[in-house]
């Protein structure tokens, strides 16, 4: 499974790190073609995008 942060201003973590609830991971930017700030998040699992809801759905059962 992996996680994916776009559009951040920094990352203050890497690939491979772990994390721990409430410890930031970076800041939101406005890299690439948009209008604003924001996160773009994904979850990719087994090479496919799945949607990030059903995910936390999973994982809160």
């Amino acid at each position: 499974m992996q996680t994916i942060y776009g559009h951040l201003s920094q990352a203050f973590v890497g690939g491979a790190d772990s994390v721990t609830a409430g410890q930031p991971i970076g800041i939101t930017g406005a890299t690439g073609r948009i209008t604003g700030e924001h996160l773009h998040f994904a979850v990719r699992y087994r090479g496919r995008f799945i949607n990030p809801v059903q995910f936390f759905r999973l994982l809160l059962r």
